[in-house]
C-alpha cells in the first residue's frame, strides 16, 4: 500500500460542543483522530445533496438504498417489493 495520500492539513475553529461531539463520533468509528470523521461527514452529506442516477430506472433521484451495490430511487425499490401497486387492481378472472 502506498504511503502518499492526498491529504491536506487544515486548521479549524470550532465550540467545545463540536470539538466533543467530534471526538466522540470519531471514537465511535474507531477512528484516532478527529480529521477522518470530518472527512466522513463531508462525504454522508455531498452523496445526499447530488442527486445520483438510480441504476434500475436510470433517471437521476435521490437514491434511498443500494442493491447488490448498485443505487436504487425509492420508487423502483416499492415497486421490486410491491409496495408500489394498488390494492383492487387484481385481474379478477384469476390469471
Amino acid at each position: 500500500m502506498s504511503r502518499k495520500k492526498n491529504l491536506r492539513r487544515l486548521n479549524v475553529l470550532v465550540t467545545a460542543q463540536t470539538l466533543y461531539n467530534l471526538d466522540r463520533l470519531a471514537k465511535m468509528e474507531g477512528d484516532r483522530n478527529i480529521g477522518r470523521a470530518i472527512d466522513k461527514l463531508t462525504r454522508e452529506k455531498m452523496m445526499r445533496l447530488n442527486p445520483h442516477r438510480c441504476a434500475k430506472c436510470g433517471k437521476p433521484k435521490p437514491i434511498v438504498c443500494t442493491v447488490d451495490g448498485a443505487p436504487w430511487c425509492e420508487a423502483c425499490f416499492d415497486r421490486a417489493l410491491g409496495l408500489g401497486r394498488k390494492v383492487g387492481n387484481e385481474d379478477p378472472s384469476g390469471i
